[in-house]
């Protein structure tokens, strides 16, 4: 996990100032038994002054036999941007 920088953010809940923090699961364990191999990256803007992430995004591949990173498979893309607090 690393956090590279702080900025300004906009989401519905108002403007923050965040933290980007990225962080990366190398070798991610699965429930899935013809997953041979996982990856997974996530980013988040996390505001200080509310005590949690205000936007966060997820994205990753995976292996099953016989199938390179080259050729790895594309889980979803996720994001999430806070719409309320307090």
């Amino acid at each position: 996990m690393a956090a590279s920088q702080w900025e300004w953010v906009t989401t519905p809940a108002g403007q923050f100032l965040v933290l980007r923090i990225h962080n990366e699961m190398p070798n991610f364990v699965s429930n899935d038994l013809f997953r041979v191999g996982n990856e997974r990256q996530e980013d988040l803007w996390f505001a200080p002054e509310i005590g949690r992430w205000a936007i966060r995004r997820s994205l990753g591949r995976f292996l099953t036999p016989g199938v390179s990173w080259a050729n790895a498979y594309w889980e979803d893309y996720l994001q999430w941007e806070l719409i309320s607090w307090k």
